[in-house]
């Protein structure tokens, strides 16, 4: 139950205040007393270039009785390009529909943004000028909710050796996730080295893949009685994709630290199209 209430701050289903290609498993487990990925030499990383997205949000919808998918992808593409006439600083935008029920949120349109500034100001420009309109066409094929939409700062995982293509769909999940006592950051920026490491390794023996995975903290305070210290998001270009990274991973024991850092959710899954990608 408390980690279906946080997927239910994700949906937007509750107030908060207001992908990095936009943007394990792991139960609980007592801290041992020297981590083994503290023992093992950790991995070098080439330099790597600053972070271009500062933050996420998730703004979720319902379908209307006109609903289709037809309907869905023309408004997508109305709307991206409106983001281009309107000239607004958008890193990229998908919509992602989950793969479980919820009668308040049908789906969500996503939007990575380079900064708050660029976020206010597209916000500010839409509300004056094509809100109204996007209103009216619209009407009866969806609503959307802007007065509550979660924002969340994502953290350096990994980018795709193969990013997805405007139109391009896939298969997401987020897991809401803890730190166990005696761990935190330095202990997930240490783990990510070594994951990214695996990680590299799979891609020079099977190929690459369309994988990515960032952690996303919250840009609000979680409700009291539900915390969690952050999202931990992966991503693949299909489900096949998707089992046999899961299936390989948990053999390893990579899957076993994270089991000891870390307390998470079960992975709440979606399927991902993505609908805009920026300079």
């Amino acid at each position: 139950m408390k980690y279906l209430i946080s997927v239910m701050i994700l949906l937007g289903l509750v107030a908060c205040s207001s992908d990095t290609e936009e943007m394990a498993e792991a139960p609980v487990a007592d801290k041992v007393e020297t981590p083994a990925m503290e023992q093992a030499e950790m991995p070098v990383m080439a330099e790597e270039p600053p972070m271009t997205v500062a933050m996420v949000e998730f703004v979720w919808h319902k379908k209307g009785p006109n609903f289709s998918d037809e309907s869905l992808m023309a408004h997508t593409e109305k709307w991206a390009g409106i983001v281009d006439e309107a000239g607004w600083d958008l890193r990229s935008a998908s919509v992602i529909t989950p793969r479980f029920d919820n009668p308040n949120a049908d789906f969500m349109w996503v939007m990575a943004w380079p900064s708050l500034e660029a976020r206010n100001t597209a916000w500010s420009d839409w509300a004056e000028t094509y809100e109204a309109d996007w209103l009216a066409s619209s009407e009866g094929v969806f609503t959307y909710n802007s007065e509550t939409v979660p924002t969340f700062k994502p953290n350096r995982g990994r980018v795709s050796a193969m990013p997805t293509p405007v139109g391009g769909t896939g298969v997401r999940e987020y897991l809401f996730c803890s730190y166990n006592e005696g761990y935190g950051a330095d202990d997930m920026a240490a783990y990510r080295l070594a994951f990214n490491a695996y990680v590299d390794g799979v891609a020079t023996e099977t190929g690459p893949s369309r994988y990515w995975w960032a952690y996303l903290s919250p840009m609000f305070d979680p409700q009291p009685d539900n915390p969690f210290d952050f999202v931990w998001t992966n991503s693949w270009g299909a489900d096949a994709e998707r089992d046999a990274g899961q299936a390989a991973f948990v053999e390893t024991d990579l899957a076993a630290e994270a089991q000891t850092m870390l307390t998470c959710s079960d992975p709440f899954v979606f399927d991902t199209r993505r609908i805009y990608a920026g300079a």
